[in-house]
């Protein structure tokens, strides 16, 4: 799973505002690997259930090469599943995740 949060920004009045402004097109990158049958699929359709229930955006990637259950489609063993948007090795996500938050703010990835 790969999320993306933007970390918090100082209020406007403080000084730490000017220092802060860099920080607020930062993410931070979480990475998940483990063996199979560890619930990594089933982790990244909780956190992204978690965002959305708070009305935050997310976009959800998966390979288009994985077609095991359905193409576009996570789905964990335990029934859960969630639409994606499928991705090659020409596909560019940076360009695609900044066209998706210039009409919204995307809150993770």
């Amino acid at each position: 799973m790969v999320g993306c949060r933007f970390v918090s920004v100082a209020p406007e009045n403080s000084g730490a505002a000017i220092r802060d402004e860099r920080h607020r097109r930062m993410a931070k990158l979480y990475f998940y690997y483990a063996s199979m049958n560890a619930g990594k699929s089933t982790n990244l359709l909780q956190a992204d259930f978690n965002y959305r229930e708070r009305g935050m955006a997310t976009m959800l990637f998966t390979a288009a090469i994985d077609d095991r259950f359905a193409a576009g489609t996570i789905t964990s063993r335990i029934g859960l599943s969630a639409p994606a948007t499928t991705f090659d090795a020409g596909m560019n996500i940076a360009a695609c995740v900044l066209d998706r938050h210039a009409e919204a703010t995307v809150a993770c990835v």
